[in-house]
């Protein structure tokens, strides 16, 4: 009975946690990578794209990148963008079972924004965005990257578009709440 107490605490707990730091957000289970430290967030209340809305924050030690690495390097010919989005296909590919988006689907895809410099809470980052048809729907796949204390952090996210439901300020919003961790 103990234990069960216990449980439910830690439950009630997690969940107030989880309201407090991503408001409207609840954290989901993701299939870890095992160079990144990743958060799996559901959108669960507001614009959230007939309930297809699903962002992913994520950190990556790059052991190549040195200590006065920008940002900025991001959108130069430096930045190996083939092996990013092929990293990115298979990472949407493992998180969204509820959706068929398969690698096949992603390698298929477009950029309907090619990567451009933006600023979020006085940060700035590189935001890129693809766009796809996953059965017959038009799903989009933003994403935005910026440099850390030697890592790449970013937040990708992955939705089906609608006529009635438009998840970018949703987003841009958890965007914020990120970038400054």
């Amino acid at each position: 009975m103990r234990a069960i107490l216990l449980g439910l605490a830690l439950a009630t707990f997690a969940s107030a946690a989880n309201a407090q730091v991503y408001p409207g957000w609840r954290i989901v289970p993701v299939v870890g990578d095992p160079g990144a430290i990743e958060t799996s967030l559901r959108c669960i209340d507001g614009e959230c794209a007939a309930d297809t809305l699903q962002c992913v924050y994520f950190r990556r030690t790059v052991e190549k990148m040195g200590d006065g690495a920008r940002t900025e390097s991001l959108v130069g010919q430096n930045f190996t963008w083939g092996q990013f989005e092929y990293w990115l296909a298979r990472r949407f590919m493992d998180e969204r079972s509820d959706q068929p988006i398969g690698l096949d689907t992603i390698s298929n895809s477009r950029r309907a924004e090619q990567p451009a410099l933006k600023q979020a809470m006085g940060k700035t980052y590189v935001s890129v965005a693809y766009a796809t048809t996953v059965g017959g729907q038009e799903a989009a796949l933003p994403v935005a990257l910026w440099i850390s204390e030697r890592e790449v952090r970013g937040l990708r996210c992955s939705y089906r578009v609608t006529e009635n439901d438009d998840p970018r300020a949703k987003i841009a919003q958890l965007l914020e709440l990120v970038i400054t961790q």
